[in-house]
């Protein structure tokens, strides 16, 4: 498995959405490109999918603030343009809740379109505060269970579409973050479990 993001340079450092978190633009969004955009990234991106695939790899393209693959459309829409089997989407839910002020999608809409075309999947979980005053939000980072994102959803959600691949928690950033990340790694062994069950 080769997991890839296609994050841009910021076009104005320190400008209006350069952070690409919480703000009303964000730099190097998808609704800001073109279609030739979306072409010139996909006939790349197919050339890395043929080496993967020659090595017998996946190629996962993740959805991620900041580039052309910021949502489950643009995401979907680069993976059919490359047109390659090996070659699917990581769904990032916390990547698309904090790339805008109020995000582009909800975390269910955007999990069932991409469940479908998943290889590999990354699981963050946010509390987000909303500044409307500032037109900003921030994004805390938490254990998946106590987050805004509906991992119990989620998880069926990629288990109906039958994904049996890895799924990487990406955890805490303060505090004691063995003991967070080990909650949330339980919880969605749990949340597996009962699913199945």
């Amino acid at each position: 498995m080769v997991n890839s993001t296609i994050v841009t340079p910021a076009t104005l450092p320190g400008g209006p959405g350069s952070e690409r978190r919480g703000e009303r633009t964000s730099q190097g969004a998808s609704r800001y490109a073109s279609e030739a955009d979306f072409v010139a990234s996909a006939d790349g991106l197919r050339e890395v999918g043929k080496r993967a695939a020659d090595r017998g790899l996946d190629l996962s393209i993740e959805i991620h603030q900041g580039s052309i693959a910021d949502n489950s459309w643009s995401g979907l829409k680069l993976v059919d343009l490359i047109g390659l089997k090996n070659v699917g989407v990581n769904p990032d839910l916390g990547n698309i809740l904090w790339h805008f002020e109020e995000p582009e999608e909800s975390s269910e809409a955007a999990i069932v379109a991409m469940a479908p075309r998943s290889k590999y999947w990354h699981c963050k979980s946010l509390k987000v505060v909303h500044y409307p005053q500032l037109q900003k939000a921030i994004y805390l980072r938490v254990p998946l269970d106590i987050g805004d994102i509906d991992y119990r959803f989620a998880v069926s959600a990629m288990l109906d579409a039958g994904y049996s691949g890895y799924m990487a928690i990406e955890g805490a950033n303060t505090g004691d973050q063995l003991t967070q990340d080990r909650r949330s790694a339980e919880y969605a062994r749990q949340l597996i479990k009962d699913h199945k069950g």
